[in-house]
Formats: C-alpha cells, sequence, structure tokens
C-alpha cells in the first residue's frame, strides 16, 4: 500500500498508464523488501539445522556437524562450514540477480563517479 502513494506511481497514473501496468510497477518495488527478508529467513533456516535435526533425531547437516564437533573432527567441520556458506553465497547471488530483474534501476558491472 505505501508503494502505491509514492510520486512516480502518481505521475504513472497522470500519463494514462493502465492500472494494471501501474499495479505491476508499484509491486515490484513492494517485493524488493519482502526479497530481502526472504534472504535472511532462508540464511537462518540453515544456520536452524543443527537445533532441529537434534531435537527431532533427524539425519542430515546439522547431525553431521554435531557429530563432527564430538569427534574433533576438523576437517569435516571446516567442510561442512564450507558448504554452508557456499549456499549462503548462492543465495545471496540470486537474490541480487532478481533485484536487476525487479529494479531497472540496478544494473550489473554499471560505475559510478565519485
Amino acid at each position: 500500500m505505501e508503494a502505491l502513494g509514492e510520486d512516480y506511481i502518481v505521475i504513472l497514473r497522470a500519463i494514462g498508464l493502465p492500472e494494471k501496468k501501474v499495479l505491476l510497477s508499484a509491486s515490484r518495488v513492494a517485493a524488493m523488501p519482502i526479497l530481502t527478508m526472504a534472504n535472511y529467513e532462508l540464511a537462518f533456516l540453515l544456520s536452524g539445522a543443527l537445533l532441529v535435526e537434534m531435537v527431532y533425531n533427524w539425519p542430515g547437516i546439522g547431525m553431521l556437524l554435531y557429530d563432527s564437533i564430538l569427534k574433533r573432527d576438523y576437517p569435516m567441520i571446516s567442510g561442512i562450514f564450507f558448504v554452508i556458506i557456499g549456499f549462503s553465497v548462492v543465495i545471496n547471488l540470486i537474490t541480487d540477480l532478481v533485484y536487476v530483474f525487479l529494479d531497472p534501476r540496478i544494473r550489473i558491472g554499471k560505475k559510478t563517479e565519485i
């Protein structure tokens, strides 16, 4: 609702754009914070794997991490952290690419002058 009150939406309506295109433009801008929060939630989901797998006794990467910590298997611990960090980087990359699609003002590789 906040995006519908922005100045550019008023201008789009004043120009005479169909309401469908105006709503599409507003929904693109309104989707940016939702996408950002979804990115953070996926990171928290990965970090909560250990707790959930311990409580429900499910085999998974969290249980493997727990067993590796108990056995002091440092290469396995490093590998698990590497996989979790890799997933986080991929999630952030996908989020950034979707940002470019949602907001045309964001461009990849555009240099700014100071």
